[in-house]
């Protein structure tokens, strides 16, 4: 892009983020935020705070400070870039996406870290997981991230010292994250937003008791499944009940499906065709 042009978009922006006015209590915090949203518009070949501050002419220490010490809401702040899109944006064919990012990281220090699957690195390594919410029109001319959440693993939820030193918020628990998910889809619902279609990949088409929520709350949906899995035009013929689900196979481990019906058996067996 030209300066030109990158000026014309920061103006853009800066005009954008002025309906964000009311998520500081401080005009000092509006201020460091067009200072530090400009900096990642620039030129500068090296993009740190420094470098940003340099750049527009304030000391350092204060746009080290915004990001690091001074709160925002950021509740409000969702909320009203959630409804900004569903009043400006609203596409009858609209997109939803649910996806993962991770991070890796070294040491144990930063919340929610562990060892676990990474998909920046394609295999299992220490990192941080965060699961997202996307929005896009249909012709791509619009595209935006919803929401953003942290998935804080089981290990740190039983770790109460380990939270405590890293000033983890008593309301931030373990939630797998496919509620994560359906909270977010649920919150944009709310703002407003709609989808006509969602699409997330394995992780979450695997899960039935996701997948049964979107339907109930009428959610059209692709997902992709893994290659494993089966599934029946008509609801198949059981050995066992509901409530014998969970029994043990003899000298075992606890069932954890039902079994069904051998084919011959099921086609004749008449309490199957009712």
């Amino acid at each position: 892009m030209t300066p030109m042009a990158v000026g014309r978009v920061l103006r853009d922006v800066c005009r954008e983020l002025r309906l964000f006015d009311d998520c500081f209590a401080r005009s000092e915090g509006r201020q460091h935020l067009l200072c530090y949203v400009g900096g990642q518009l620039s030129a500068l070949q090296r993009k740190c705070v420094e470098s940003m501050a340099d750049e527009a002419g304030v000391p350092p220490r204060t746009l080290q400070d915004f990001l690091c010490l001074h709160t925002w809401d950021h509740e409000r702040a969702v909320d009203r870039l959630q409804q900004l899109v569903g009043e400006q944006h609203a596409d009858e064919q609209s997109i939803g996406l649910i996806d993962e990012t991770s991070f890796p990281k070294r040491g144990d220090k930063t919340v929610g870290v562990q060892r676990q699957y990474c998909g920046a690195l394609g295999k299992v390594d220490n990192c941080v997981v965060s699961v997202a919410l996307g929005y896009a029109s249909l012709d791509g001319e619009f595209r935006c991230t919803l929401d953003h959440r942290l998935f804080l693993p089981q290990s740190w939820d039983d770790d109460a010292d380990r939270r405590l030193e890293a000033g983890v918020p008593e309301a931030l628990r373990h939630r797998p994250k496919w509620k994560i998910a359906l909270e977010m889809l649920q919150r944009a619902q709310a703002n407003g937003v709609r989808f006509a279609w969602l699409t997330f990949d394995e992780g979450y088409g695997n899960n039935v008791q996701f997948l049964e929520s979107l339907d109930r709350m009428g959610q059209t949906y692709v997902a992709e499944v893994s290659p494993s899995t089966h599934g029946w035009l008509t609801e198949p013929c059981v050995m066992l009940k509901n409530h014998a689900a969970c029994g043990r196979v003899r000298g075992g481990r606890p069932r954890r499906v039902p079994v069904l019906y051998p084919a011959p058996f099921h086609e004749s067996n008449p309490r199957c065709r009712e």
